[in-house]
C-alpha cells in the first residue's frame, strides 16, 4: 500500500475518489475512510484494520445533503437529533439505502451516520462529496 502524507483536504478526498484510504481526524479518534459506496476501497479498510466482517462501519458525512445518500428515512425524533447535535461526536443509527453495500454495515439494514465538528473532517468529507466510512 502507497503513503502519502498530506494536511490537504483536496488531495485526501481525490485518494477517496481513486478507491484510495486517508486517514482523518475526527473530534475522538483518527479514522481510516474510503468510499463508503466503493466495495473495494471498503475491502481493504477491513483488511488494514483486520477488522472483523461482524463489525459495521460509520458512515462520516461533511453536510446534511450526504445523509440523503445512506439514508431515506429520518424519522421526526432523528431529524430533531440532528437538527440539535450535528456536528457533533454523536452517532445515529438510520435504516439504509439499497446503494449503501451490505459489507458497510456488516449485513444489517441500517448504518451509522456520524457529521464530525472538525474542522479539518468537515473540508476533507466536504470535499469528497460522498460520505466516507
Amino acid at each position: 500500500m502507497d503513503t502519502l502524507l498530506t494536511n490537504s483536504p483536496t488531495i485526501a478526498a481525490e485518494i477517496i475518489k481513486n478507491s484510495g484510504l486517508v486517514a482523518f481526524p475526527t473530534e475522538t479518534v483518527y479514522g481510516l475512510g474510503a468510499n463508503v459506496f466503493d466495495e473495494k476501497a471498503v475491502e481493504k479498510i477491513f483488511a488494514a484494520k483486520m477488522r472483523p466482517a461482524d463489525n459495521p462501519l460509520i458512515a462520516h458525512i461533511g453536510n446534511l445533503k450526504q445523509i440523503k445518500l445512506l439514508t431515506s428515512e429520518i424519522n421526526e425524533t432523528a431529524q430533531r437529533f440532528i437538527d440539535a447535535f450535528f456536528p457533533s461526536p454523536l452517532t445515529l443509527v438510520l435504516p439504509k439505502t439499497k446503494e449503501v453495500p451490505l459489507i458497510a454495515t456488516a449485513n444489517l439494514q441500517t448504518i451509522g451516520v456520524r457529521m464530525p465538528n472538525h474542522k479539518l473532517a468537515q473540508e476533507f468529507l466536504q470535499a469528497c462529496e460522498t460520505p466516507v466510512v
